[in-house]
């Protein structure tokens, strides 16, 4: 605890999504620490779009969410055409402080997009979760998925690429 794992961790994530190495990263947390990876991806990691799928997104703002707070086929699709538009259209990439002010938040490209979900969230819908490609896929507090018979586990590790 306090090592900087998840610093770290998002760093990396916000190097590759630069380097376009990354489009989809899917992070599985507790939910009481939901928002500290939503504010770290946000500082360590500016160009990946984070989506909370859980039920305080309400209260989370400036942060894109999904109206229902729950994941379906048709989001994901839909982020994965956003991403091949925002590439191929090869729009501004924001790199310090001075490009945030100096031009409209719409002109930047998406590098990568995050869910960051909870493990019950996970268990509740493994069909649509497991079906996506993900590029990574980050579980934080693993030992939630320690008994090797339960249903979140099982869903844990075919979602693994």
């Amino acid at each position: 605890m306090g090592l900087g794992k998840t610093v770290q961790l998002c760093a990396f994530l916000g190097c590759m999504a630069a380097s376009r190495r990354l489009k989809s990263v899917l992070v599985i947390a507790p939910a009481t620490i939901l928002q500290h990876w939503l504010t770290e991806l946000k500082v360590w990691a500016p160009g990946i779009r984070r989506i909370l799928i859980h039920q305080s997104a309400e209260t989370s703002g400036g942060i894109l969410l999904s109206s229902k707070r729950t994941i379906s086929q048709p989001l994901l699709r839909n982020l994965d055409s956003w991403l091949k538009d925002s590439r191929r259209h090869r729009l501004f990439e924001a790199i310090d402080e001075d490009d945030y002010n100096s031009r409209v938040p719409s002109s930047f490209c998406g590098t990568a997009y995050a869910f960051v979900t909870t493990y019950e969230n996970l268990r509740r819908s493994p069909d649509i979760w497991t079906q996506h490609s993900w590029s990574y896929v980050i579980t934080d507090e693993a030992q939630k998925i320690r008994n090797p018979d339960a249903d979140v586990t099982l869903v844990c590790k075919v979602s693994i690429p």
